[in-house]
């Protein structure tokens, strides 16, 4: 009978060789998995709740259940799509979902693009891209500027509404056109409506013409307010501006809108109506006056910048 007999050195060198493999075949343990979040996070720059010269006021939602916000805030340049490496005002509560923030030290009369951020364990999320542009110098509600008071100020900053600094009547204007249905007046801005009372009714010294004719300085494009444009006019009484520029709050003021009806009165007669406004301190108080060759009101211009 024949044996195989391997020595204590043969031993040795099958260990060396087949050792390594053993340990290869060893499993080797998974990495920790990166979080993955259960739905899409969504994150929402909000609309400037305020817009100054030199700052803006702005914030962000973040509507995802997923990931704790480790911060957040809003970044800005005057480029698109602003990031963090960009310049960014913190959000002194991170955890918070709903942020507003100001924005300090801008340029007057600069676009900035501005996006909300948040930063949680699965990354950096980005809201919408906001342009807002900073008020010029001299532009805020209140400001004598152009004429006038600016009592409304739109989206874009640059752009609004001024009322003249006295009244144009005080109470002896009447609005004219007493017997003329002015359709083109119904729900025009107050630009759009003086010229359709103008073109219809060329009766000297009534609200419209009031307005139209106002010079002061070099402005000569005044025209009498819609009743929303006097409802902005109001707004200068929560501004305590008001008085300054003799808004009296117990004057009834023409507006250039019509009634769209035409309404019976005493005697079972009908006439044309149009919108009044009291302006009255704590309120504004609407009502429609019969456009008759003797009911007057007090007159207010306004012009667009």
């Amino acid at each position: 009978m024949r044996f195989n007999i391997i020595s204590s050195a043969q031993k040795s060198i099958w260990l060396l060789c087949f050792f390594p493999l053993l340990l290869s075949c060893k499993k080797t343990p998974a990495p920790n998995p990166t979080p993955e979040p259960s739905g899409t996070s969504v994150l929402t720059t909000t609309v400037p709740s305020n817009v100054l010269s030199t700052s803006i006021t702005i914030g962000g939602k973040y509507n995802s259940p997923d990931g704790e916000i480790i911060e957040s805030g809003v970044c800005y340049s005057k480029q698109e799509s602003p990031t963090t490496a960009d310049s960014k005002v913190i959000n002194p509560l991170p955890g918070a979902r709903i942020f507003d923030l100001k924005i300090n030290n801008l340029s007057p009369g600069t676009t900035y693009h501005i996006r909300a951020y948040a930063i949680t364990n699965y990354g950096t999320s980005y809201g919408n891209d906001v342009a807002v542009a900073t008020l010029p110098v001299g532009i805020a509600i209140g400001a004598i500027y152009q004429g006038g008071m600016i009592f409304y100020i739109d989206n874009t900053g640059k752009h609004g509404l001024i009322v003249a600094p006295a009244d144009q009547s005080r109470g002896e204007a009447t609005w004219g056109c007493a017997d003329i249905y002015i359709r083109e007046a119904e729900n025009g801005s107050g630009q759009v409506n003086t010229k359709a009372i103008l073109d219809k009714c060329k009766t000297p010294g009534i609200a419209a013409a009031l307005c139209d004719n106002l010079v002061i300085g070099t402005y000569d494009d005044w025209y009498l307010p819609s009743i929303n444009e006097l409802d902005l006019v109001h707004g200068l009484f929560a501004t305590g501006k008001a008085a300054s520029i003799g808004l009296d709050e117990n004057a009834i003021y023409w507006s250039s809108s019509q009634m769209s009806v035409t309404l019976k009165i005493g005697g079972g007669n009908q006439g044309q109506y149009a919108y009044v406004y009291k302006m009255n301190k704590s309120s504004l108080i609407e009502s429609s006056t019969l456009k008759s060759a003797t009911n007057a009101a007090f007159v207010r211009a306004i012009r667009s910048f």
